[in-house]
This record gives structure tokens, C-alpha cells and sequence, in this order.
């Protein structure tokens, strides 16, 4: 008699056969050492896993350990109402800002361009005013106790100083 196969063992040894066929392999275990070992040692492993998942703890279900299930009508939800309420709160806050400056009789919101060029061409017209000076010297002073030498044009524009690598965190000596 050749020996039933690996699957058909595992079945008898978890108890899964027919009754006629589980009696074919009780007999067929009777005879064969080999069979028998791999029916031992089947139920044995069966024995540890139950033996395994006895010894885990599984507690009652909390609020705090159920994972609730949202559809992706729900996951949507949050985002979307978000966007909305942004969306009205930009639309009334232009609306206001737009009312105001109509109310206001205010000109130059409609029209900030004509305000710039009308004080760009008075800027440049203007002459210096000897206030100017002051401020210019008084910011000045500082740097010209510096003795920093004068550098004319040419040489600054040639000037290419050579690349400052960056420091590595690992080459940072700490203090610890």
C-alpha cells in the first residue's frame, strides 16, 4: 500500500475526513512508521498553536481600539466643506473691500497705476534736499570708519571670489 499524500494526512490528523477515508488512513498510520511520526508531529505543532493562542490576552472592544470603517462619501466630506467655507469667506471679503472703496469714494483702488506714475515722475524730477544729505552721512559714518579702500568699477566688475563650500554637520566640532 503506497502512503496517502501530505494533504490527506494533515486532513486526518486536524480530523477533516469523511469517516470511510479516515478509516482507510487509520490503518494505513497502523503499519507505517513514517506516516505516524507526520501525524505526531502535525497534531503536536496544532497543539503549540492553540496552546499560542490561548496565552494572548484579547481584551473587550473600546471605543479606542475599534477601527470604524468611513465610506469614501465620508472621507471626502471634511476636505470639501473646508474649501467651500474658504471659498465664501474670500468671495465676501473681496465683496466688502470692493464695496468699501466705492463707498469711500476712493479713486486710486480703481486705478493705482495712475498714483505710481504721477509719483515716479515727481521723484525724479525733484532736486536733492540738503535733509537727504544729513540722512546719507548719517548712514554712512559707521562704514567710513571702516577704512574700507576704494575699488573702482572695472575691478569689481572682474572680481570672481572663489566658491564657499558649505559646512558639514559632521565636521562641526560640539560641545557636549
Amino acid at each position: 500500500m503506497s502512503c496517502p499524500d501530505q494533504q490527506t494526512i494533515s486532513a486526518f490528523a486536524d480530523g477533516e475526513l469523511e469517516a470511510a477515508q479516515a478509516v482507510e488512513v487509520e490503518r494505513h498510520i497502523a503499519q507505517c512508521a513514517s506516516c505516524r511520526q507526520l501525524v505526531e508531529e502535525l497534531r503536536w505543532i496544532d497543539d503549540r498553536g492553540r496552546t499560542a493562542l490561548g496565552a494572548i490576552h484579547v481584551g473587550e472592544p473600546t471605543a479606542a481600539n475599534v477601527v470604524w470603517w468611513k465610506s469614501p462619501r465620508q472621507k471626502w466630506a471634511r476636505p470639501l466643506t473646508l474649501a467651500v467655507a474658504a471659498a465664501l469667506v474670500l468671495f465676501l471679503s473681496i465683496g466688502i473691500w470692493i464695496a468699501s472703496s466705492h463707498l469711500s469714494g476712493n479713486s486710486t483702488a480703481a486705478a493705482p497705476h495712475q498714483v505710481e506714475t504721477a509719483t515716479t515722475t515727481a521723484d525724479s524730477n525733484r532736486q536733492p534736499k540738503e535733509s537727504d544729505d544729513i540722512a546719507f552721512e548719517q548712514w554712512a559714518a559707521p562704514y567710513r570708519e571702516l577704512h574700507i579702500p576704494l575699488v573702482s568699477m572695472e575691478v569689481a566688475e572682474n572680481y570672481h571670489p572663489a566658491a564657499i563650500l558649505p559646512v558639514l554637520p559632521a565636521d562641526i566640532e560640539r560641545n557636549h
